[in-house]
């Protein structure tokens, strides 16, 4: 008679587990499939080499993945990054599924040198990835400054 009550038992614990690992399931797969979802196919943009004195507008495409509204509330250059990148025209906006908008980004390489990445975070209501970063990748060939007693090329002659 004891054998039978412990494979009973243990049989009615594998069920209720396994009831409970369904509805954990469940509750997870709903979670996820009715969230926002904030996606940008081209988070990161590779410039290649840029002149030091180049002004570059980046275009980064943001679209909701998800199937209820996602909201963006602020897309700022992140650390370190503030002098070199500018959020162009940002305001918080909510995005319906399936809808998409574009956010400018101008790259002003003009203190740096070499490699760089330079990044931007945009903060949102999506669960799984509330900070999205963005980023952009660049070798800037400073600028060097005609010497002195060298005139421009393009410069008006001077004067008699």
């Amino acid at each position: 008679m004891r054998r039978f009550d412990r494979t009973v038992f243990y049989v009615s614990l594998a069920f209720f587990c396994a009831v409970i690992a369904r509805q954990v399931y469940l509750f997870i797969l709903t979670c996820s499939l009715f969230c926002p979802v904030l996606v940008c196919d081209d988070s990161e943009q590779e410039l290649g080499e840029t002149q030091g004195d180049a002004q570059i507008v980046l275009q980064f495409v943001l679209k909701n993945a998800g199937w209820s509204s996602l909201v963006i509330e602020s897309a700022k250059p992140a650390c370190g990054s503030g002098n070199d990148l500018e959020v162009q025209e940002f305001s918080p906006l909510t995005l319906r599924p399936g809808e998409q908008r574009t956010l400018s980004v101008l790259f002003r390489p003009r203190l740096l040198k070499g490699n760089v990445v330079k990044k931007v975070v945009v903060v949102s209501n999506d669960n799984r990835h509330p900070r999205k970063v963005l980023s952009v990748r660049a070798t800037v060939i400073p600028v060097t400054p005609p010497s002195e007693g060298v005139a421009p090329l393009l410069a008006p002659p001077p004067p008699p």
